[in-house]
């Protein structure tokens, strides 16, 4: 079982779920307040890969049924509700099974994104920012 942590331990994880060549998108209600990829933090004792499961069916509800690695151990300047001004990066593309059912203490809505409805989004600043340097670091939306 992992632990929450309730100070910013600068460790997270986040997850491109692609479909039929969109991507799946949360707007979340809890800072930081913009459209994004699922993601969240690295509890103590967990594993990157196992993060990625357990973020992608806590926040939209979907099993994942394989990860490949995208980023690993990538430093990016992000604040974080728990405290702390950075955090180390694992980002994983994800192959998902199941019907979304959004968390809805964190997510407001979800939605799948062409690539270019993404670009137009974050043109209008709608895409969290650290979202914006990932999309740009993994070449996710050539």
């Amino acid at each position: 079982m992992t632990k929450i942590l309730k100070h910013c331990n600068h460790q997270s994880v986040g997850v491109i779920i692609k479909k039929n060549e969109r991507m799946l998108l949360i707007d979340r209600k809890k800072f930081p307040c913009y459209w994004a990829s699922v993601a969240g933090h690295i509890e103590d004792n967990e594993l990157p890969n196992v993060a990625a499961k357990r973020e992608v069916k806590e926040e939209v509800g979907l099993r994942i049924r394989g990860l490949v690695p995208l980023l690993t151990h990538k430093r990016f300047n992000n604040p974080c509700r728990r405290g702390g001004s950075f955090h180390y990066w694992w980002v994983y593309l994800a192959d998902c099974s199941g019907k979304i059912r959004i968390k809805k203490d964190e997510v407001k809505r979800y939605g799948w994104f062409t690539k270019e409805e993404i670009k137009e989004m974050i043109a209008k600043k709608k895409i969290e920012p650290v979202w914006v340097r990932i999309f740009q670091k993994t070449k996710a939306l050539k």
